[in-house]
């Protein structure tokens, strides 16, 4: 069979299937190979039944290879505008991080206009996926024995590798790093400080179905218009429900501003979005036809609602018009506050969330030292997710600790392992780690449960936490550290992924409990 493939545990243990996107090296190809190789890493397991998309393009995955537990993968395609990867300036690294997928099936069928096949889209950026394995034995086996490295190769003989082939995979596997001491930052994140617009959901273009088969489209059809740069639309593409959230609101203020016949119902705003993460996707729609203004707009309200009271008409014809209008305009609102955002190989929604939020967001790579941050005057700092073994990022966790107690921080996932040892605290590497959008998190301060997106192999231990810092969130399933309050020190951390992306929602409002920090100065 020209498609055979298996994967290769270093125990190993086969798992043998065909392959997908990139064909995978052959055993005789591996030798001279090292870190880097598509196809070989560390093999983790996602719970997540959707949001496979999402999970290709998350930095975090930097040097892993994924196997989802979900059994049928792929059947509503992949689409540039639910990618998380951040705006890597001045590297050229693939959209694609993880070095390889697996899957129990792969679905081939066809996907909605605008889309690209998940087969097409691994191919495209250079990563092999296997699919036709018992993904339930891999997951069993990763999660009684802990993560392993392995690869995956071709070979022509249906039934598997021959005993040369096995024999030139574990050679190879057994010079292959562990996770456990790589950093893996370095390669990862921004390389110059940005700010202002951010190019996020851009991916390599957008796709569309033809009957031949999928193949890259020249323009970008599916995908909302770009707002010309300072136009009040100028934003970074959101997610439906953040769509559906500020909706209410825009339309409020476009009927005080606009006549009524230009006014957008919410339902026709969020057309323009991506779908909801573990939504079942849908086809790119056009915009629907124009319907009558008193379904388009709220009533007219009477004038006394939005403008002062009527002055006599001798009074309003000596008055110019700009006094006129400014009854109509809302009161001045203060400044948003301006983050400095440290990116460790940040997923684009934390930047989505912060600037939904009312921050503004200034990036900085992973490099950036803390006199450089002190200098700029931020109102706080926000410390981003990242690949790799926090436990060597020495330098890294010495900025912090300088900037910490000078100005807010907080720190989702690497940035919150980080923070602890900036604080004295260690890590440590688990067992198989969290990745998935279904894990249950308890706030010690107010003994509720709720949903949340994980991604992180590593944790802080808790017996090497200093007096004043609280263990502000636990994991319902392990009793692992899930966050940190240090409130003298205004710092607050969260392991898991608070902006999902994939995954449940039910974290968001942590993004505006860190900015009171900043307004309770």
């Amino acid at each position: 069979m020209p498609d055979a493939c298996s994967l290769i545990l270093d125990d190993g243990t086969v798992f043998t299937g065909t392959w997908f996107g990139r064909k995978p090296p052959a055993a005789a190809d591996l030798e001279g190979k090292s870190v880097g190789l598509r196809g070989a890493g560390e093999v983790v397991f996602n719970t997540a039944m959707s949001g496979y998309h999402e999970v290709l393009t998350d930095s975090s995955y930097t040097g892993q290879m994924v196997a989802m537990t979900y059994p049928h993968i792929g059947n509503y395609g992949d689409l540039d505008q639910w990618s998380e990867a951040g705006p890597e300036k001045g590297r050229s690294n693939p959209e694609v991080k993880p070095t390889a997928l697996i899957v129990r099936k792969v679905y081939r069928g066809p996907v909605p206009e605008g889309r690209m096949s998940l087969d097409r889209f691994l191919l495209l950026h250079d990563t092999p996926g296997i699919t036709g394995i018992d993904t339930r034995a891999l997951t069993l086996k990763l999660r009684d024995e802990g993560s392993r490295s392995g690869v995956i190769i071709s070979h022509s003989a249906d039934d598997g590798p021959s005993d040369e082939e096995l024999k030139a995979s574990l050679s190879f596997l057994s010079g292959y790093p562990v996770m456990e001491g790589q950093n893996l930052v370095d390669g990862v994140g921004t390389l110059e400080r940005q700010e202002g617009e951010f190019s996020l959901g851009e991916g390599t273009g957008a796709y569309e179905l033809t009957g031949a088969g999928n193949r890259l489209a020249k323009g970008r059809p599916g995908r909302a218009a770009k707002p010309e740069a300072g136009s009040a639309g100028s934003q970074p593409a959101q997610t439906v429900s953040q769509a559906a959230a500020q909706s209410a609101s825009q339309a409020a203020a476009q009927t005080v501003s606009q006549p009524a016949a230009t006014a957008q119902p919410a339902s026709q705003a969020a057309q323009t979005a991506p779908p909801a993460s573990g939504a079942q996707a849908q086809p790119a729609q056009t915009s629907p036809p124009a319907q009558p203004t008193s379904q388009t707009a709220p009533p007219a309200q009477p004038v006394s609602k939005s403008a002062a009271p009527a002055q006599p008409a001798s009074q309003t014809a000596a008055q110019p018009a700009a006094t006129a209008q400014t009854a109509s305009q809302p009161p001045a609102q203060p400044a948003a506050p301006q983050v400095a955002l440290i990116d460790y190989g940040i997923k684009a929604n934390i930047i989505r969330e912060m600037q939904a939020a009312g921050a503004r967001v200034v990036l900085y790579p992973s490099t950036a030292g803390a006199e450089e941050i002190l200098e700029a005057n931020h109102d706080a700092v926000l410390l981003s997710n990242g690949p790799g073994d926090p436990g060597v990022l020495r330098q890294q966790a010495e900025v912090i600790s300088r900037l910490i107690g000078k100005i807010p921080v907080f720190g989702i996932c690497l940035g919150h392992q980080l923070v602890a040892q900036a604080i004295g605290a260690e890590t440590y590497k688990m067992k198989f780690g969290h990745h998935g959008v279904n894990h249950p998190v308890r706030d010690e301060r107010t003994t509720k449960t709720f949903v949340t997106s994980q991604n992180h192999g590593f944790a802080v231990d808790e017996e090497s936490l200093p007096s004043d810092a609280q263990v502000w969130f636990r994991n319902a399933n392990d009793g692992s550290v899930e966050g940190l309050i240090l409130e003298n020190r205004r710092v607050l951390t969260t392991q898991f992924h608070p902006e999902s992306a994939p995954g449940p929602h039910d974290g968001r409002w942590i993004f505006s409990r860190f900015l009171e920090v900043i307004d309770k100065e």
